[in-house]
Formats: structure tokens, sequence, C-alpha cells
């Protein structure tokens, strides 16, 4: 007589049913509902990853129009950022996008003691908070927040040596242009992080519906077509395009 499981896994799955860790083949064995299951999920990644400590204790002025939690990013997200940054032992890293400097900080603190982060935020109001968050947090030494548009500030010569990191999350619109002036500000063996490269779902239609996701997708489809580059999208919250310029042809 067949068990419920091997009923279950009769039923044939396709390959894009099976890739988050909350479709049905994945969590048919917990006794909970979703929702439970989803929770539990979250409770186990954090105390599994050493996590306990919430962004919270950061104590981050936020703007009266956003909170942190809504533009910035979760402790699973940040953590895989930093675990990015030791392992490449980045020394160097330039960020797009600081908002109120909560990427920046934790990217910091992923540092070795001289390792340095250059953040470029256009709007002068958030700059200004996140240079007082990066004070309150004690790594004024280690970030510099340059306000201003990031096209300009890549392109004028203004920014000092090569980077081993580069993480892009801002201005949607001009993703491709950030990519492209990245790769030539990174160092040998550097990494370039992509954020939200799914968009909400945007870049999947045929037209994106917004400049934002239409900027995301040419950065996407640009970049899948570079045969010198290495790349990978990981299905983290909203989407990270991780990539890296071959240093040898790959091998199939």
């Amino acid at each position: 007589m067949p068990t419920d499981e091997n009923i279950f896994f009769r039923r044939k799955f396709q390959e894009w049913e099976k890739i988050f860790p909350t479709q049905d083949p994945n969590l048919h064995l917990f006794c909970g509902s979703r929702e439970d299951y989803e929770f539990s999920l979250f409770q186990a990644l954090v105390r599994h990853s050493g996590l306990e400590s919430s962004i919270e204790e950061l104590q981050l002025e936020a703007p009266e129009e956003w909170t942190v939690a809504e533009m910035g990013s979760g402790r699973l997200h940040l953590d895989f950022i930093q675990f990015l940054a030791r392992m490449t032992n980045a020394q160097s890293v330039l960020e797009i996008g600081t908002f109120v400097g909560l990427s920046a900080i934790a990217i910091a603190k992923a540092l070795p003691p001289l390792g340095r982060v250059v953040t470029i935020e256009k709007f002068d109001k958030y700059g200004e908070i996140a240079l007082r968050n990066i004070q309150r947090n004690g790594l004024e030494s280690q970030i510099s927040v340059v306000v201003g548009d990031a096209l300009e500030v890549l392109t004028n010569g203004s920014l000092d040596g090569l980077f081993d990191l580069i993480f892009v999350d801002g201005d949607k619109e001009n993703y491709l242009e950030y990519v492209k002036r990245g790769l030539e500000l990174l160092s040998p063996n550097g990494l370039i992080i992509v954020d939200d490269i799914f968009f909400q779902g945007d870049v999947f239609n045929e037209t994106p519906t917004s400049a934002k996701g239409a900027g995301v997708k040419a950065c996407l489809e640009w970049v899948s077509k570079q045969e010198f580059l290495d790349i990978t999208v990981v299905p983290i919250t909203n989407g990270m395009l991780l990539i890296r310029p071959q240093t040898e042809p790959k091998v199939y």
C-alpha cells in the first residue's frame, strides 16, 4: 500500500514548483498551517544564522514618510550581503542608494577595521539622516556619504581607487548604467550585487509597467548576454543579482 508521502510525490512537479521553501513539495511534512510554517522558517533562519539581535537595536532615525522596515533590508537579507563581503575579503565597498544608512552600516560591520564604505545618496534629506545614523553607530570613520546624482559621481572622477564590492540598490531606472560603470570601478576578483532584480514582478512582464521595472529588466537582460561575466540570481526577498567578471573561461 503506498504511503501518503509516496502519493504526494507521485504527481510530477515542474522545476519551478520547487524553487522556494514555502512551496508544497518543500513543506508537506510540516504539521501546521502555511502561515505557521513561514513564521517557523523565519525563526529558524534567524536562530541558526546567529541573528537573534534585531535591526531595531541600531536605533535608526527614519523619515516621516517611510519606515526602516518599509525601505530597508531585513536581517536575513543583510546577513547574506555581509557573508558575501566577508567571503570576498572586501576592503573597499561602493554602495549606490543609501536611504537612511542601514545597509551601509551592516556592510561596514562585516569589513576589517581599515575597511571603508562609500555610499551615494541622491537626496539631501536622506543623506543627512544616514549621516546621523552612521555617527550614532560609531562608524563615521569607515563610511563616507556622498550626496549627489550617482551617474555624475560615478563619472566625474571623484571616487578614489577601485572597489572590491559594489552594492546597487537605488535609482532603478539607471541600473544598467550603474552596472556598466561599476564594472570599470571593480577590483580584480570583485563582486557586484544588484538588489531588487525582480522589482515586484515587473521584470517578468513582456513590457514592464513602470520606468523602474523597465530599468531593472534592461539591466538583467544585458548582463545575461555578456559572455565575460559570471552571474547568478538568488531568489531572496525581491531578487538579488550577483555579477563577477570571469577570470577564466567557463567549463561545462
